[in-house]
């Protein structure tokens, strides 16, 4: 299991392969999973995502795994993106000055801006999540698709029908 968690942090579409479920669901729950890892839902992303997983009946291993796309290494690039894209769409001054964020001052500025920073990353994770997603979709069908067909004991098994 500890391997398996390890896969999935540092090769998503690797782990992805181990999903038994045909490409197109599993796909589905990736890009659902990738969606809500842009968003800045710290705490609740896994939880979110497997709900809406079980909602549509996609995959709830592949979102988890789309999920887990956003971990330590690439939460700051998302996050900054994330607020980027939304403090543009909210017209928001985007003027930072490096040296002066560290200081008292700035430090309260931070504080004092928080509400307009958590809604200007919610809005840009919302948006970089549907651009994302998308593209996530046809990345992981296309290389599950790819997979499958070069390994066909991955095929998912027959369900029986009573």
């Amino acid at each position: 299991m500890k391997n398996r968690s390890r896969v999935a942090f540092s090769n998503p579409l690797r782990a992805l392969q181990e999903v038994r479920d045909e490409p197109k669901e599993a796909a589905k729950g990736f890009a659902l999973g990738v969606f809500f890892a842009m968003t800045p839902l710290v705490c609740i992303k896994v939880v979110l995502a497997i709900i809406f997983a079980s909602i549509f009946k996609w995959n709830r291993a592949s979102t988890t795994i789309g999920v887990l796309t956003a971990n330590p290494l690439t939460v700051p690039f998302i996050f900054s993106t994330a607020y980027f894209v939304g403090a543009s769409i909210l017209g928001m001054d985007l003027d930072l000055d490096i040296n002066t964020i560290f200081s008292q001052q700035g430090m309260t500025e931070l504080f004092s801006e928080s509400k307009g920073i958590i809604l200007a990353t919610s809005l840009g994770g919302t948006v970089v999540g549907l651009v994302a997603a998308p593209m996530a979709y046809y990345i992981a069908y296309l290389a599950l698709k790819r997979r499958r067909s070069v390994q066909p004991a991955l095929q998912p098994s027959p369900v029986p029908v009573d």
